[in-house]
């Protein structure tokens, strides 16, 4: 699509908003510009207008994806038959290079930057990251257009925003119901997902999780497809799949052994699920990559706030899992340590889920410290649980000072929420950097 003289009305002026209102101003676009808060003037480039409301002269819309789509500018749009896209979309309307765009519940993250390092590790800057993480995919083609692959993290939000997507491989790395404060219901959270592959055709390939039931569903609609696209699968642990698996410790593909756990140093069956998404969507992109794969295994820490391992301290291991917002994220990090007696610091806000489903993966843990808005669920399914040593905290700083008091030598403590920040905190981020600095701060003591 051109975008030359196009009317573009963009609603939201965080970094995507900054970011393609630049981009169009570049390729000749007419821009407007609607905030639902007011912005100082000398904000606004003066290429911009601002304006509003929204009338049956524009073209399009370019919405921050975090936008929910029943603001009433947004739902005027749509009575008026006016096309709504988020930024990813417009630089991937430019874009002329090898599209990976890698979506999921969990894990996105973490595999993104497997398959970037890994591909780097072969083709270096002709690689570039984008999306959902790093760079808006318009502020990454506004500064440099002069590269060939583009590892794209894309989530339901921006894929709602799609219609055009096409990537040469998609992956999928698993999909557990959740946003549904966004979508309002299962059914379009899965929609959203299923953008990521619905232009595919038979020159490109979906990569998906062969142990995921609802991705697995995906692939039964494609077989009523013409020209559908090339499938392949990985597993942690399943040797029938088409792609890369774990076979006897060892990370397999086509029959060839790769790399064996105890060589990798990411832990955990979450993040071994992780690695074999990344080898067969790198494995399929490029065959002689196996050398960096082996490379980045043996030296990725792993992604900030994702059971991030922050160190050990008196014989303490310490991991930051702040960005496990639902409850299958906390599910995947405690079963991560199945030998290890844990310290486990959890809360946050409550979004009515169903936090009975954990109790069978609290086996291990010794201690919990709860907080926040889901602090008397935590409480009751940790008793049902049989966990011993129960306490409840005002906040997360508390928490890790008791945790940091009363953890041993081999213990592991583990913050893992299982909820979203937002009762005490602006983002996961904060929340993480917080309980990092604050582990420091008391061990230091």
């Amino acid at each position: 699509m051109n975008y030359e003289n196009k009317k573009v009305f963009i609603y939201g002026w965080a970094r995507s908003g900054r970011a393609v209102a630049r981009f169009l101003h570049q390729k000749g676009a007419q821009l407007f510009l609607y905030t639902d808060n007011p912005i100082p003037e000398n904000e606004v480039p003066d290429y911009l207008t601002v304006v509003d409301n929204i009338d049956e002269t524009y073209d399009l819309v370019v919405k921050n994806p975090g936008i929910f789509y029943q603001k009433p500018i947004l739902q005027r749009a749509q009575e008026l038959g006016i096309e709504i896209l988020t930024e990813v979309q417009v630089g991937l309307d430019y874009f002329k290079g090898d599209v990976i765009a890698i979506t999921g519940s969990n894990g996105k993250t973490t595999t993104t930057m497997l398959i970037a390092q890994m591909l780097k590790g072969v083709s270096g800057d002709q690689v570039q990251v984008a999306g959902n993480i790093g760079k808006p995919v318009t502020e990454l083609l506004y500064e440099n257009a002069d590269f060939k692959t583009l590892v794209l993290e894309i989530s339901s939000f921006q894929l709602m925003g799609t219609p055009r997507i096409k990537p040469d491989i998609a992956l999928i790395n698993n999909i557990f119901a959740s946003h549904l404060d966004y979508h309002g219901s299962r059914e379009n959270y899965l929609e959203a997902k299923k953008q990521v592959f619905k232009n595919q055709d038979s020159n490109d390939l979906l990569v998906f999780n062969a142990a995921d039931p609802l991705t697995s569903t995906f692939v039964d609609e494609l077989s009523t497809k013409d020209k559908a696209p090339r499938i392949a699968t990985f597993s942690s642990q399943n040797p029938s799949v088409t792609g890369a698996h774990f076979e006897n410790d060892t990370l397999v593909f086509d029959k060839q052994e790769i790399i064996s756990k105890a060589d990798i140093l990411l832990k955990g069956d979450a993040n071994y699920q992780n690695i074999a998404a990344a080898t067969t969507v790198v494995m399929n992109y490029n065959n002689q990559a196996v050398g960096s794969i082996r490379s980045v295994l043996r030296n990725f820490k792993g992604a900030e706030h994702r059971l991030e391992f922050v160190g050990t301290f008196n014989g303490i291991k310490v991991y930051n899992d702040s960005k496990a917002t639902d409850i299958e994220a906390t599910q995947s990090a405690l079963q991560s340590f199945p030998t290890d007696q844990i310290v486990w610091i959890a809360g946050g806000l409550d979004r009515g889920d169903d936090l009975s489903r954990l109790i069978p993966d609290l086996k291990q843990v010794q201690t919990a410290f709860v907080y926040g808005q889901t602090k008397d669920k935590l409480v009751e399914i940790a008793k049902n649980a049989g966990i011993q040593n129960i306490a409840v905290v005002e906040n997360l700083k508390d928490a890790v000072s008791h945790a940091v008091q009363i953890a041993q030598n081999g213990q592991v403590i583990l913050f893992s929420p299982a909820a979203a920040s937002w009762d005490q905190f602006d983002n996961f981020e904060t929340r993480g950097k917080e309980f990092k600095d604050t582990i420091k701060e008391e061990f230091s003591k």
